[in-house]
């Protein structure tokens, strides 16, 4: 199986470099990953006491977000370096202030892995949720270096648990000191396996959320404008929930302020919008309005979360493709949340479901009627919101559950 496993890591990296030829993000993700030795840093000597964090790409850097924070304030002589795999990752936090260092991560041959180690000595590595090289677990396996799961969610249809899996499995097993996952039923499946040092703290995000809750940034142009009106906000989302998004325009009160921001914001994404609400303004023209728009479309990334404390409904985009974006933030507001069927990997959609404080739709139907339910009482929304934040904050806290444990 290692033989198959290099072979296939040696065949994708023949495949980014031609499809580099053609796709900006092969291209990124690419030339990130030249001379990334030569500017790794020298702690060769083992001098430095650091704290490795990698992660995918943005969103779970948002989750191990909180314990860089602790780490940067409680124990301020430590360093702490950040990769990611993603280019969407580094490209949106290269220049992350509470890390030392930011990279990428080398493509998962053994010997690049072991010069990347080697190199940076990392006194603990915090692998986020499930980011599972597997060269890179057995360097850090054979150099016996304290490695951390944060956050994980495992489910019985993983590789590691199938008849095929057992390699997989037994670097799983080795590699990791201590695994901190979200669920109970996580940690069952682990100890099913074998793997015995496991740890039930709950979903790091939410710490993360109910932060960022608390200091959202404020846009006073826009919270005149929309002073005494209904705002429903759509976030991350795709085509199928714009579709919805315009027959619902039609059918409520001109009244009614829709702000979409659209996963993707690239020039033909924004302009395919533009075509589908004719009567949007782009947020990048807000402040040239003089009344409110009807339709508001966030043409930039990085004031989603923020702008969700000015919604009375938010839509999460994502349950119609691959599975369900995040709805954790218009959650750390109080919002009710609707969203599409793709969502059975997310335990608080369903613990939403189960409060009656998310809703899942399948067609156009289901989303007004949603929305005509939300809408008909004040008093509905106010017991939502009560519940969003009651959930909430009982499951915070993993981020301290798990400093208490590692440090």
């Amino acid at each position: 199986m290692q033989i198959i496993y290099n072979a296939a890591i040696f065949l994708y990296g023949a495949f980014i470099r031609f499809a580099s030829i053609f796709n900006a993000k092969a291209r990124l993700w690419l030339g990130g990953r030249e001379y990334l030795i030569a500017r790794l840093p020298d702690n060769s000597s083992r001098l430095e006491f650091i704290n490795w964090f990698h992660c995918a790409s943005l969103g779970e850097f948002e989750q191990g977000r909180p314990l860089m924070e602790m780490i940067r304030q409680r124990k301020p002589n430590e360093k702490i370096l950040l990769t990611f795999y993603s280019p969407s990752g580094y490209e949106m936090r290269k220049d992350y202030a509470l890390a030392d260092w930011v990279t990428y991560l080398p493509l998962d041959q053994k010997s690049k892995m072991k010069a990347f180690i080697d190199k940076v000595q990392p006194t603990r590595v915090f692998i986020i949720k499930y980011e599972f090289w597997f060269n890179m677990l057995s360097v850090l396996s054979e150099q016996k270096i304290a490695t951390y799961l944060i956050s994980g969610k495992f489910r019985k249809e993983h590789v590691f648990f199938q008849n095929s899996g057992t390699w997989f499995l037994t670097i799983l097993r080795q590699s990791f000191t201590h695994f901190f996952v979200q669920d109970v039923a996580s940690r069952q499946i682990l100890k099913d396996f074998g793997i015995e040092q496991v740890t039930v703290t709950g979903d790091t995000r939410i710490d993360r959320v109910l932060a960022l809750a608390q200091q959202p940034k404020a846009f006073p142009y826009l919270e005149v404008l929309l002073k005494g009106k209904r705002v429903i906000i759509a976030g991350s989302t795709w085509q199928k929930e714009h579709d919805f998004l315009a027959k619902a325009k039609d059918v409520f009160s001109t009244e009614m302020i829709w702000i979409i921001a659209p996963h993707e914001v690239g020039t033909a994404a924004i302009s395919a919008l533009q075509k589908k609400f004719k009567d949007a303004v782009l947020w990048t023209d807000l402040e040239q309005s003089i009344s409110c728009p009807r339709v508001l479309i966030v043409n930039c990334i990085g004031v989603l979360s923020s702008l969700y404390q000015y919604a009375d409904i938010a839509i999460v985009g994502g349950g119609f493709g691959a599975g369900i974006h995040n709805i954790l933030e218009p959650a750390s507001f109080g919002l009710p949340v609707v969203f599409g069927p793709k969502h059975y990997k997310f335990h608080e959609a369903q613990a939403m479901l189960d409060l009656n404080t998310g809703y899942c739709i399948y067609n156009e139907s289901d989303f007004i009627k949603a929305l005509q339910m939300l809408l008909s009482s004040d008093e509905l929304l106010l017991k939502i919101e009560a519940k969003q934040l009651n959930y909430l904050k009982a499951q915070s806290g993993a981020s301290d559950k798990i400093w208490e444990q590692i440090f």
